[in-house]
């Protein structure tokens, strides 16, 4: 079984070029791809080599193993995107809210797929890559995807006191030091004005995507189901989430395949014979584990827009990462031999592995893993840290 890497570059490889330490590990962990993360700003429009990526990417090549770049797909703009013209790239949630203008979290800006101007750019970037580093075996894209979260305030107005009067209006605005946000009134809880006291009230952000004027028109085009522009985007999503879920599901992961089809054709036309992989999430929402939510399967496709099984049964990509994240060794192996199954070995599934500051857990335990991995039928494990695996 060979292993696979995802590396940040971090102020250590970038700026001291330590790679003895990186190559040392590596090949103690039996890693054979590396895939090494390029921010689209420094592909698009340009795409010069930055000297400490390519030193690392001839490093690694030197040394005998695969380098595959990785770029996000409709996560990270890039700056000409936040320029005027470009207002109709960003994805619109339930609320009708542009991630340009609301981003989740405060700074997470997500594209609209749909987009022809999006595909165009992400295509580029990825041109852009491979002709700035020709040494690479590959394009891994990340969050070629959807985004999905619902976030909810809970607020007690027993105890709101002269700030009841914020609570009786159909939203509310939160500020802090890195961002801000709008939630949405579900049901008012507000009793008494005087004295100011009421119950338990719920305020949402559904962070569901993407419900811009394009996207319903186009879903409207395809399946002949009346969708009205005029009236609340909130109530036309519920309508279509509630009455047409397995239409408003297939028009979406039509739109994500389409997207990787059109970076498999750039990869075949600007560097025929390099690979093309991606990664892919196994549940939604992620972080099931930590939160105490149950496992809902296919959940990916239904709220993500990964069709990944199609992406093997179409020859689209190479190799996919899943990212089995937050599992215990028995369940990430029941997992990953899952999605091995799904698939019957039309392609190389590299399960993917996270250790964090926050979150240690596959580094005491490592060799279960990679045990339930290899039993699982996996090619390998894809080893996935923001900081290190270094110990």
């Amino acid at each position: 079984m060979e292993n696979a890497v995802w590396v940040y570059m971090n102020d250590s490889l970038r700026t001291d070029r330590n790679f003895d330490g990186f190559i040392d590990w590596a090949k103690g962990k039996n890693v054979r791809l590396v895939i090494l993360y390029f921010p689209k700003d420094e592909l698009y429009p340009a795409g010069q080599a930055a000297p400490e990526m390519a030193a690392f990417v001839e490093r690694c090549k030197g040394e005998g193993l695969e380098v595959h770049g990785m770029v996000s797909g409709f996560m990270s703009p890039p700056k000409e995107f936040f320029e005027p013209g470009y207002e109709q790239c960003f994805a619109v949630d339930w609320h009708g809210c542009s991630s340009r203008f609301h981003p989740a979290g405060g700074n997470r800006h997500f594209l609209d797929p749909n987009q022809a101007l999006v595909i165009e750019m992400l295509c580029t970037a990825v041109a852009n890559l491979l002709d700035a580093y020709p040494s690479l075996d590959g394009v891994q894209l990340d969050f070629v995807r959807y985004f999905h979260s619902t976030t909810v305030l809970t607020v007690d107005t027993a105890e709101a006191g002269s700030d009841l009067r914020l609570l009786v209006q159909d939203k509310l605005k939160v500020s802090g030091e890195r961002g801000e946000a709008v939630y949405f009134l579900d049901s008012p809880s507000v009793k008494f004005n005087d004295p100011p006291i009421g119950g338990v009230q719920q305020y949402y952000h559904y962070y569901h995507y993407c419900f811009c004027d394009k996207c319903l028109t186009d879903f409207n085009a395809t399946y002949g189901i009346p969708v009205s522009l005029d009236r609340p985007r909130a109530e036309v999503a519920r309508e279509i989430a509630t009455g047409h879920a397995a239409q408003w599901h297939a028009f979406r992961a039509e739109v994500i395949t389409r997207a990787v089809k059109a970076v498999r054709e750039t990869v075949n036309q600007v560097a025929a014979g390099k690979r093309l992989s991606a990664t892919i999430w196994y549940n939604s929402p992620y972080g099931n584990r930590l939160t105490g939510k149950p496992f809902r399967p296919g959940s990916e496709y239904t709220d993500f827009g990964q069709a990944w099984e199609e992406w093997a049964a179409q020859g689209l990509m190479d190799f996919i990462c899943p990212m089995n994240y937050w599992l215990s060794p028995s369940e990430y192996g029941e997992i990953t031999q899952r999605q091995v199954t799904r698939i019957g070995g039309k392609m190389p599934i590299y399960s993917g592995l996270l250790t964090s500051h926050d979150y240690p857990g596959p580094r005491g335990s490592l060799q279960e893993y990679l045990t339930a991995a290899e039993r699982s039928g996996a090619a390998g494990v894809c080893f996935f840290a923001y900081h290190t695996w270094l110990e």
